[in-house]
Formats: C-alpha cells, sequence, structure tokens
C-alpha cells in the first residue's frame, strides 16, 4: 500500500497537495483521478511513499485519506516541465494545482489517458539526435510584422534542419490563425495550431498528433499549450511580447512570457522575442548585455510615409465637433481621388469615450461599477453604455455629480469617426472592422480582402483591424488615440507607441496622427520614427520611479465596504512589514457593487520571491487577490 502526493488540478482549489492512497506503485508525473469535496477532478502525483514509512504522518492529517479513483496516464508532462510548474507556482505564490490547471488544457486533462505514455513513445525516442548548444538567453527581435515574419521562418527551417521542433507562442487566437496562413506554406502536414476556439476532437487530434509526430513539427499556439509533451522542442518563438494578453485574467495570474523563458531554460531551447515595439524591460535586458548576441532591435522604423502631427486643439471652437482635421479630408480626398486606399483608425468603440457636466465638470460614471459612460448611436437613438460591467443607461440621464442636464459628450469614438466619414465621402465604399461588425476570423479576413480589392475605398476599425490587416495601406489617418493617455498606469506610453507605431508601418504615402496632446515627446518619436530617445526616456523614468526592470511589483487588491477594506489593507500593511507597501484606490473603483483598493508592494530586482514575504502573501485569505508582476497597476 501506497501514500499518495497530490496536486488537485482545478479552479478554487486551494490546497498545493493533498494525500491519497492506492494498492499501485504509481511513478512520479502521473495523471490521475481524486476526489475533492465530493468532485471528481485531475490531478498529478508529486511524491509516492510506502505507507510502512509514514504511519505517523498519517495519524497528524486533518483529514480522512481517500483512495485514488483511477490512474489516466501514468506518464503525462515531461520532468522539465513539472520543474516548471514548481517554480511558476512559487514565484506568482499560487498553488501547484492551479498553476498547472492554468499551463495544462482542461480539454488534454479530461482525455489524459488517451496519452498514456506518450511523452516517451517510440516515434521520438527514434528520431535523430538534434544539435543544440547550451542556453545563451533571449534573442529580442524588434521590427516590422514582415521584417520578423522572415526572421521567423528561419529559425523553422534552421530548427527542423537541426530535427528540432518549434513552439510559436502568440497571445490570442486571431494571431495563431494569421501567423499560420503565413508559416504553414511548405510544412502544411507539420504544422499544428494548439488553442481553446478548436472543437475537443480537433484539439485532442492535434495535440495527439503533436506528441507522436517522429518529423519535428512547428506547433502554433498560445501560451496554455506549452506543456505539450513533445521532447524535441528547441525553438520557442514568441511573436508581440508586449501584448497584455500572455497575462491571465484568473488566479494564479500568470504569465505566459514568464513561463516561456523559464522553459526555455529548462529545455536548454533557444528562446526569440518579437514585436513592433518590444517591451521596456526586454528592451533594457538587451542594452545591459543580458541578452543573446544575435539580438536585432531597430529603433529607427523605416517608413516612407509622410507624417504629420495634428494638434486638434486648434479646432475647439468649431462647431459642429471636428472628428476630422482639415489635414486628414484633404489626405484622404487626394488618396480616393487617384482611387488609393485609406485606412482610419479609431482607439475606442462608440460616439464618444467619455461624458463630463458643463456645470460641475464631473465625469459621468457607470452606478455600478464607477468606470466611465460612453456614448452610443443604436437603432437611430443614443445610449450611455459602461465598457466594464456592460450595463445601459437612457442618454436623458442627469449629471451624477451635481444633478444637472448639461451633459457634454467628449473623445472620439469609432461611431463618431464613422458618421464623419459618411458624411464627408458619402460616394466611397466604407468598411468597418470592430467588435460589432466581425463575429469571427473568417468574417475579418473577407473584410479586408474586399477592402484590398476595392480601389477608392476606406477602412474604419480598432486595434482588431491589425489583426487582419497587413498590407500596405497608401494612407493611413489615426482619428483617436488621446482617450488611452486617461488611463494613469506607467505602461500607458509603451502601449500607445506600440499601436501608432503599428499603424505607421502600415501607411504607404501618408501617415497623420489627430492629438489634443501634440506637444508630448511621443508624438516626436511617432514623427521621426527613432525609438531611442523614446526608451531611454522611459528607462530613465522608470528608474526614478522604481518600476519595472528595476522592480517586482505585488498588487493585492480588495473588494467590499470601502471603510472595511481600507481596514483590513492598513493591517496587511503592517504585517508585510519592513516591505513598505503603499495603499490606493483602484482606478475602476465598483465592481458588481463592491468598492475595490489595492496594496502595493516594490521590490527591488532580484529580492522576490522573498521567502518570509512569501509565506505570508500565501497565508492570505482568497478573497485577497495576489497578482505578482501586474500588467497594470489600476
Amino acid at each position: 500500500m501506497y501514500l499518495i502526493r497530490v496536486a488537485p488540478i482545478g479552479r478554487g482549489i486551494f490546497k498545493n497537495d493533498l494525500h491519497y492512497f492506492s494498492s499501485e506503485n504509481i511513478p512520479l508525473g502521473a495523471l490521475v483521478s481524486v476526489t475533492v469535496r465530493h468532485r471528481i477532478i485531475p490531478g498529478l502525483v508529486l511524491e509516492i511513499t510506502a505507507v510502512s514509512d509514514a504511519k505517523t504522518a498519517i495519524k497528524s492529517y486533518p483529514y480522512s485519506i481517500k483512495k485514488i479513483d483511477n490512474v489516466k496516464a501514468k506518464e503525462f508532462l515531461l520532468p522539465e516541465f513539472m520543474e516548471l510548474a514548481h517554480e511558476t507556482s512559487h514565484y506568482y505564490a499560487g498553488t501547484l494545482g492551479g498553476t498547472l490547471g492554468a499551463l495544462v488544457p482542461h480539454t488534454i486533462l479530461e482525455r489524459g489517458a488517451s496519452f498514456a505514455n506518450s511523452p516517451h513513445s517510440k516515434n521520438q525516442k527514434n528520431a535523430p539526435k538534434q544539435t543544440r548548444s547550451r542556453w545563451e538567453g533571449t534573442i529580442a527581435i524588434q521590427g516590422t510584422d514582415k521584417e520578423r515574419l522572415i526572421f521567423y521562418k528561419s529559425r523553422v527551417r534552421e530548427g527542423f534542419a537541426r530535427h528540432m521542433s518549434v513552439f510559436l507562442c502568440l497571445p490570442t487566437v486571431k494571431d495563431i490563425e494569421h501567423f499560420i496562413e503565413q508559416l504553414e506554406r511548405g510544412i502544411h502536414e507539420f504544422t499544428i495550431p494548439l488553442h481553446g476556439k478548436l472543437s475537443k476532437t480537433q484539439l485532442y487530434e492535434n495535440w495527439k498528433r503533436a506528441v507522436v509526430s517522429s518529423h519535428p513539427v512547428l506547433i502554433v499556439g498560445t501560451g496554455a499549450y506549452l506543456s505539450v509533451p513533445r521532447k524535441d522542442i528547441g525553438i520557442i518563438l514568441m511573436d508581440k511580447e508586449s501584448s497584455p494578453a500572455y497575462k491571465t485574467m484568473t488566479r494564479p495570474y500568470l504569465d505566459y512570457r514568464y513561463v516561456a523563458k523559464l522553459y526555455a531554460k529548462k529545455k536548454n531551447a533557444s528562446l526569440v522575442v518579437g514585436d513592433v515595439v518590444l517591451r521596456t524591460e526586454t528592451v533594457y535586458e538587451k542594452e545591459s548585455g543580458n541578452c543573446h548576441s544575435s539580438s536585432k532591435i531597430n529603433y529607427h522604423v523605416l517608413s516612407r510615409a509622410r507624417t504629420t502631427i495634428v494638434d486638434m486643439t486648434k479646432y475647439k471652437e468649431r462647431k459642429p465637433f471636428a472628428v476630422l482635421s482639415d489635414e486628414s479630408i484633404e489626405a484622404i480626398q487626394n488618396a480616393l481621388n487617384k482611387k488609393e486606399r485609406v485606412f482610419v483608425f479609431a482607439h475606442r468603440k462608440g460616439l464618444s469615450t467619455f461624458t463630463a457636466c458643463d456645470d460641475c465638470g464631473t465625469t459621468q460614471l457607470c452606478d455600478t461599477c464607477n468606470s466611465p459612460l460612453v456614448l452610443y448611436k443604436k437603432n437611430e437613438e443614443t445610449i450611455f453604455v459602461c465598457h466594464k460591467c456592460g450595463t445601459h443607461y437612457e442618454s436623458k440621464r442627469l449629471c451624477n455629480g451635481c444633478g444637472g442636464w448639461r451633459l457634454t459628450a467628449l473623445g472620439v469614438g469609432i461611431n463618431r469617426v464613422e458618421d464623419a466619414l459618411k458624411k464627408q465621402f458619402p460616394k466611397n465604399k466604407l468598411f468597418i472592422i470592430d467588435a460589432e461588425h466581425v463575429q469571427n476570423h473568417k468574417n475579418g479576413k473577407a473584410i479586408i480582402e474586399k477592402f484590398l480589392k476595392t480601389s477608392g475605398s476606406i477602412l474604419l476599425g480598432t486595434e482588431m483591424s491589425f489583426f487582419y490587416l497587413y498590407e500596405p495601406t497608401e494612407t493611413v489617418i489615426v482619428a483617436s488615440i488621446d482617450s488611452f493617455f486617461s488611463l494613469p498606469d506607467f505602461r500607458i506610453k509603451e502601449r500607445a507607441l506600440n499601436i501608432l507605431m503599428r499603424a505607421k508601418t502600415i501607411a504607404k504615402n501618408t501617415f497623420i496622427v489627430q492629438t489634443r496632446n501634440a506637444d508630448w515627446s511621443l508624438f516626436e518619436y511617432i514623427r521621426s520614427g527613432n525609438l531611442v530617445n523614446f526608451y531611454r526616456d522611459e528607462i530613465e523614468e522608470r528608474s526614478m520611479l522604481k518600476y519595472p526592470p528595476f522592480s517586482t511589483l505585488i498588487k493585492i487588491t480588495l473588494s467590499g465596504e470601502y471603510k472595511i477594506i481600507l481596514e483590513t489593507l492598513n493591517r496587511l500593511k503592517e504585517y508585510v512589514k519592513p516591505y513598505n507597501a503603499v495603499i490606493y484606490p483602484a482606478f475602476t473603483k465598483k465592481i458588481k457593487g463592491k468598492n475595490q483598493a489595492h496594496l502595493l508592494l516594490k521590490l527591488k530586482h532580484g529580492q522576490w520571491p522573498d521567502e518570509k514575504l512569501h509565506k505570508k502573501l500565501k497565508g492570505l485569505p482568497p478573497e485577497f487577490r495576489v497578482v505578482v508582476d501586474p500588467s497594470d497597476l489600476l
């Protein structure tokens, strides 16, 4: 008889491990089924001990030990991935089971029995031996989409020539669908997509094919599929490295960029990260000499497009409200006269991005979650919508500050830009890419294909457009970007720069940015295409304020009645001493009717995980939301 220590896998599990017994000597890393709170869930075997050697320990357990339900797969994950899961759960102060739940797709866990012995399959054992040098750091690539795609293709060819499989990690399904179309030419039979939008059957078949193929494969998937037990993965490519979508939205709040880097080290694999604009942390690492010598960061974005920054404050007296500047109208008209195409970018959905009271100046907020209300047009009527919680309000509502009725819609949303374009250019075909007009990837592709085939047409879109529009467009207009800067977060300039540079790389002849903050240095970087000074200023500012890469941030969030949560966070502030903590209200003060506030810890780079602090954070009740390396401080 054996005592089995198991990591239960699933959400809502707040125990690192539980103990069960079995008459079978189950190997470490096996996938088993166990009962937790009357539910049968998957778990991974962490340790096995003969009952005769553990009698004293068994007597001390506060619960009765149950029998393991069944063994689903004796060999399920690679040993180095199990090591990674342990280290990742420790870094993010989460449970091992919760971490594995984020790293191993549930569909695969359900059908684990089908993969018994697959990590050590005969096919992989007999594959030609791969040649691989020791790990020498991350390869950082900053350049246009076309430049990065060429580099990735060469790495895939190199990997296959050296008998290595390649994992291309991307933040979203839309990115995966686009990259597969670009990369699989010539290697279609060896290209395998893995993502959550596949049917359970298709996902299972793809996973199985990825595991048992004797030929090296190109796996294109999101971070949750890095766990595929493929021994010969020797290259990990991670594109759109600055995307916040790499951070999970639920416990244990992992960052797949961290997971990929740690996994590459453990597998001694080559890691490549790329984007139009890399994260400041990555650029700092490269400039500090900690990246691979073959890293290539292009600080000068080459674009033949004539770039103009238009100061929209000069139109503040114009009635009605000026959505398009004279410069933009002229540029669009010139392009359409030549039967060229035009792309117009709008940052936010809706008619206006926020509304203020003319009497007291109060920004109108949602009654439920305190987020700014956005004015929309729906069926020829205007309504207020909260983007955070989805609540709708009549446009006749009164000011929630003074009760006045003189509310003015400010900012420029995509609906207002749409109205302006239709009025100014009524004879030209207008295509729209946003969440309302694009139901799926096929639909988005069809819209772009029609736009590219229609001379003298206009494409209007939000950030979603960048998933589909990769062909150069003669004229690109950024109609609205200022609402981005209303978010008080230290990463905002970096994210805005990424959007603007992505738009600029699409522009072929003319690139115009409309803003009410034309004197900001950020827009000079856009105009010149020189990113050296941006990174220099950003790194200097972060060093002064002790933000990443000079620190590790830990954000702890608590929800409830505001007075009570402040009292609780103040007690927590004392509890985590000697580390200095700052307490502040959340940017969105209410979620589902509950107030929320944060406690922020800044630890010197390299100081985390600190074992004493780690123990304190791990001991906090589940109502405390602990996020290590948060994507924002809002």
